[in-house]
């Protein structure tokens, strides 16, 4: 066995087999393919690191192939992707249940799964994939936070989220640290199974890369989420000190980290406010929030953080603004990016869990954040730029 990593490709069609081999080749893998489950437990030519998998198989099914590699202890370390008919969150978080690692539309290009894989592998190996875009430092780690409720922060924080995770060759995380009340599952329309409360606790043990990343929800995005805690009482029971440690290990794992912040003075949200590479405020376009927000800036300024990390985001909330984008910034004294209002497509989206960047990508807004996040990208490279000639 060379050092490359082994994957075996499970599926019915021929066609796809050979393409998905030509491809996984080309990237450095030592491919197998077969053409059924049974065939796959049965596969002579030793324990691969990976399967890509269809759930649609003759004879055993998919998500049955998965729970049947994760029973034996031969075979439970094997990273699995499965390939679904589709991708919807409730089948994401079905395949993750059975103990697949990834899950991805079956009619996905086969260079999107083989970036896919790429990143599975740096998951859980800190990216000795062949091709792994594992991180080369800390992560790019963004903070969103705002001066008052229902100003869209975990809006804007999930869709960064998102669209960071839809970067090709990147892996992203997104932590959410309203401690009572977080809402970014449910943006999401995810369904927790570890919250903040268990991953703080395996934070502060010697839980793997592997097993950590385990914990955390998928969204079909691929983007990695550390919920909040199931009920407000539970933050009382994170461990001492574990928060530091989720952050400092997201960080190491992950390009990029977006953290659900609050404008919270406890130490941990201080030192992250600090050690972030952006910090990105929202404030709708109403006199109480630029009061506030100019409040939360004044604070952020007596902490000596530099202003060049902090991103004003002007976030329409209604079809009628009571100040124009330019009075908020005239009333803050910065720049801003706006978000326009997204209307009734925007709402639903909210309401059923749906990811609006992703579901509506040519409407205005989500235009517009994804905008944001490409700006997020290239203001931290010409940072990593200029301390490299300083």
């Amino acid at each position: 066995m060379t050092d490359n990593k082994r994957v075996l490709v499970v599926a019915t069609s021929e066609t796809f087999r050979k393409m998905l081999r030509f491809y996984l080749d080309k990237a450095g893998y030592e491919v197998d393919t077969v053409r059924t489950g049974d065939a796959a437990l049965r596969f002579a030519g030793g324990v691969p690191d990976a399967v890509i998998c269809e759930e649609n198989l003759e004879g055993m099914d998919g998500l049955h192939l998965v729970q049947q590699l994760r029973a034996s202890p031969i075979t439970a370390p094997i990273q699995i992707m499965l390939l679904a008919g589709n991708d919807t969150d409730s089948k994401v978080q079905e395949a993750i249940a059975a103990g697949a690692n990834e899950c991805m539309r079956r009619d996905a290009k086969v260079q999107d799964i083989g970036e896919r894989l790429a990143g599975m592998f740096a998951a859980a190996h800190g990216g000795d994939g062949p091709g792994a875009p594992g991180p080369t430092g800390p992560a790019h780690t963004i903070c969103v936070i705002s001066a008052r409720g229902g100003s869209g922060k975990t809006f804007v924080a999930t869709s960064l989220g998102v669209a960071f995770a839809q970067r090709r060759g990147t892996t992203t995380a997104l932590l959410d640290l309203n401690l009572e009340f977080g809402t970014t599952a449910m943006m999401l329309d995810l369904r927790p199974v570890y919250t903040l409360r268990d991953v703080a606790e395996a934070a502060v043990t010697n839980v793997s890369d592997a097993e950590f990343d385990g914990m955390l929800l998928r969204h079909s995005s691929g983007l990695r989420v550390v919920p909040a805690v199931a009920r407000p009482g539970d933050s009382e029971l994170i461990p001492e000190g574990s928060l530091p440690k989720i952050i400092e290990r997201l960080r190491r794992m992950y390009d990029h980290l977006v953290v659900d912040g609050r404008p919270s003075f406890r130490e941990v949200m201080l030192d992250l406010w600090e050690t972030s590479d952006q910090l990105v405020i929202t404030c709708p376009p109403e006199v109480i929030s630029v009061l506030v927000s100019r409040s939360l800036l004044e604070a952020v300024e007596v902490l000596s953080i530099d202003p060049a990390k902090i991103m004003l985001v002007v976030n329409h909330l209604a079809p009628k603004a009571r100040l124009t984008a330019q009075q908020v910034e005239r009333g803050l004294g910065r720049d801003a990016i706006t978000l326009p209002y997204g209307g009734e497509q925007l709402h639903r989206a909210v309401d059923v869990g749906r990811a609006y960047i992703l579901e509506r990508p040519n409407d205005p807004t989500a235009v517009a954040l994804q905008k944001l996040a490409d700006e997020l990208v290239t203001r931290h490279e010409e940072r990593i730029r200029e301390l490299a000639a300083s």
